[in-house]
């Protein structure tokens, strides 16, 4: 049996994660959104009317997949901020974009998976680092890594 090199190692390592995040936005896209037929019972037991639910709430499920996109990238930003102090003397970017021009991150990677920029505030050696969460708000529901 012949071992596979590093770089095909690496290919396919790259392959299952598309893969993994291909099958969270088909979950996402093809999920129960809550969508229910007219005439059909809620959980409440109340009745759906004709016309109710034809813009889909976003599930529970969906939220939490959203939820923990948005954390993975938060802790992939942390790392990068982290990776770029020690690199310069313990200072934190000045903003996130230092970390696109520099080609440790992607640009993709600065908004959360509502498609709203990651927040970010550089505090002397420290730093704030959070999204908005579902409601674009600042609010108990933002996400942080």
């Amino acid at each position: 049996m012949e071992v596979p090199s590093k770089k095909t190692s690496a290919i396919v390592s790259a392959l299952m994660v598309v893969a993994a995040l291909v099958g969270v936005g088909i979950g996402l896209l093809c999920g129960n959104f809550g969508i229910k037929p007219p005439g059909t019972a809620t959980t409440d037991n109340t009745q759906v009317a004709p016309g109710e639910n034809l813009l889909p709430p976003e599930s529970e499920s969906a939220n939490e997949e959203l939820i923990a996109l948005t954390r993975n990238r938060l802790t992939r930003i942390r790392s990068a901020i982290e990776d770029y102090a020690l690199g310069n003397g313990g200072r934190v970017p000045d903003s996130l974009q230092r970390l696109v021009t520099e080609e440790i991150l992607g640009a993709k990677a600065l908004t959360d998976a509502w498609g709203r920029t990651i927040q970010y505030t550089p505090k002397g050696e420290g730093y704030s680092l959070r999204s908005l969460g579902p409601d674009g708000v600042t609010s108990a529901d933002d996400v942080t890594p």
